[in-house]
């Protein structure tokens, strides 16, 4: 067998990290002029930072700024059933 061969038995290095509790942005729950439906997930950090790429492109239009931010961080919330 090749060494470098994946073992379902073998336990993973990742299995052995804390999993982080994923958070979730949806543009759906939040009436919009667009009628975005567009769902985020991932760690904090990343909804984060896709979030406000997201609003800020031409979908929505806001400009970046610490108030946009904090809105984003507010209305994320931790993902159910995933």
């Amino acid at each position: 067998m090749d060494p470098h061969e994946f073992k379902a038995s073998e336990p993973s290095a990742q299995m052995d990290r804390p999993v982080a509790t994923r958070k979730v942005v949806d543009c759906s729950e939040h009436p919009s002029a667009s009628n975005c439906s567009l769902r985020i997930s991932g760690t904090e950090d990343e909804v984060l930072s896709a979030a406000i790429a997201h609003a800020t492109s031409p979908t929505h239009g806001h400009q970046d700024s610490p108030e946009l931010r904090e809105s984003i961080r507010q209305i994320m919330h931790d993902e159910h059933g995933a």
